[in-house]
């Protein structure tokens, strides 16, 4: 197995061919709209696909709320967006991958401390965690490192500190700098 953007470019002509409409449209009147939370612009190639696996453009809180989905196997306030069976599949482990992380649905799988991610261009992340109960949206423009490295340490010592804290709630929320010019992370317990 090798990952490839070509390949979600080709799920998104799937849905395009199977929904009659746009991924873009699809996405909006199915995931974001329910959700209450906006899509951006979404890029197209040259027969006016969206660019499956790439140039979504969407704010912190849609990213997070994507998180908070997957986090709810596929429930969002009640209604199911996602089966549970598709949530479960995409955040779990089913190809090793590369870059240290396995594989499910679209997403990056860390077995060890047991997180998924959906990884970006240049910086952007949503790191979910059901242990914990958190989602981090991670926001950067840079082509100098991986911020993920900055602010994982901040983010595993802030785990251990809420798991023998007093008057730490996890409905707290925490924004984080990682060390990076315009990196910023949001972290939302539920």
């Amino acid at each position: 197995w090798v990952y490839s953007t070509g390949a979600s470019h080709i799920l998104s002509a799937i849905i395009t061919e199977a929904t009659g409409m746009s991924t873009r449209d699809f996405a909006v009147d199915y995931l974001f709209g329910p959700m209450n939370t906006t899509c951006g612009a979404w890029n197209v190639d040259n027969q006016g696909v969206n660019i499956g696996g790439t140039q979504l453009w969407i704010t912190p809180r849609a990213m997070a709320r994507l998180g908070l989905l997957l986090m709810n196997y596929g429930t969002w306030n009640g209604q199911e967006l996602l089966t549970e069976e598709y949530a479960d599949h995409a955040s779990r482990p089913l190809v090793s991958g590369a870059y240290d992380y396995s594989y499910g649905y679209q997403w990056w799988v860390e077995t060890e401390y047991d997180y998924f991610l959906g990884i970006g261009s240049y910086g952007q992340y949503i790191l979910v965690s059901r242990e914990y109960s958190l989602v981090v949206a991670i926001t950067a423009n840079t082509d100098q490192g991986n911020p993920l490295e900055h602010i994982l340490p901040y983010l595993q010592e802030a785990l251990l500190d809420w798991h023998g804290a007093t008057g730490l709630s996890m409905n707290d929320l925490l924004v984080l700098t990682g060390g990076m010019a315009a990196a910023t992370a949001v972290v939302f317990g539920i």
